[in-house]
């Protein structure tokens, strides 16, 4: 993956994309639901937009 040219989203940024609480996110990820990236030198997480898009998805199948 090339990542000079990938979007990186921030949990808040990707909870409010998809409509979901912040937390959500991060238990999402800890339960490994969904793939946060993880940057260097901190324990912050990114969402790509695949990633959102495939959550997206999940979301969507439970609605219906």
């Amino acid at each position: 993956m090339d990542m000079t040219e990938t979007t990186l989203y921030s949990v808040s940024e990707a909870a409010k994309i998809l409509g979901v609480h912040p937390n959500t996110l991060r238990k999402w990820d800890n339960e490994g639901i969904a793939n946060a990236l993880r940057l260097p030198g901190g324990n912050h997480r990114r969402f790509t937009k695949a990633e959102l898009e495939r959550l997206a998805r999940l979301l969507e199948t439970e609605a219906k």
